[in-house]
């Protein structure tokens, strides 16, 4: 699952997350490839406020992450950023807590897994959380689109960074979805060059006529999606 709360800083939207009582206060950023407190502690405070220091580190400042474990069943989860959307990654055990996600997910009209473990579903149902299912029912929709670009470029990016490793469906979504207009078109071309898919984005250059609008499309979907030129 996505949040597609973009609004929020990294910063807030970490503190949301991971700054509660069932997560452990012991995080980690991304320099750090495994959990470095997979052990309990126990250390004096000033060694472990510079532990806590070096391990929050940041080798990779464009997509920033920080984990934490739940408190309970001791899950990773893992707030990131990547094409300017907030993403939350759980590492979990199954556990046998179906009838209770159900009644969440009835509740609160999620699609929470099944055998998710309760600490980690209480600490995911804050958020506006997103299936891939919505999203690309959304983008699926031929219906008018008049007005609503906002709302297709924010689920076009959460679709991209959902299937980030699905060439198939990156595909489809950058040379069959993103078709309703010149604004969803530059989104296209801007979103094919960001995954490295090349040669679709030389195809979706190739089918605009207009070398002024194809600039201005451009210009405008490189603004609203934050990549430089």
């Amino acid at each position: 699952m996505i949040d597609v709360g973009e609004d929020a800083s990294f910063e807030d939207f970490v503190t949301f997350t991971l700054d509660q009582r069932l997560v452990d206060s012991l995080l980690w950023g991304n320099a750090v490839p495994l959990d470095p407190w997979k052990e309990e502690a126990r250390m004096p405070a000033s060694m472990l406020r510079e532990a806590l220091e070096a391990d929050l580190r940041q080798a990779d400042l464009e997509r920033p992450s920080v984990s934490g474990r739940s408190v309970y069943s001791r899950s990773v989860i893992r707030v990131g950023t990547r094409l300017g959307i907030a993403t939350v990654d759980v590492r979990y055990r199954p556990a046998p807590s179906a009838p209770t996600i159900e009644t969440l997910n009835r509740t609160l009209g999620q699609d929470l897994p099944l055998d998710l473990p309760i600490d980690v579903a209480q600490i995911l149902v804050g958020h506006p959380l997103q299936t891939p299912r919505e999203i690309e029912d959304r983008l699926r929709f031929e219906g008018d689109r008049t007005g609503a670009f906002g709302l297709v470029r924010k689920d076009a990016i959460a679709f991209a960074v959902l299937h980030h490793n699905d060439l198939r469906q990156l595909r489809w979504l950058v040379a069959e979805a993103l078709v309703h207009g010149p604004e969803e078109r530059a989104l296209a071309r801007d979103l094919a060059l960001g995954l490295g898919l090349y040669a679709d984005h030389a195809t979706l250059m190739s089918r605009e006529t207009s070398p002024a609008a194809l600039a201005l499309a451009d210009a405008r979907a490189r603004l609203d999606f934050g990549v430089n030129s």
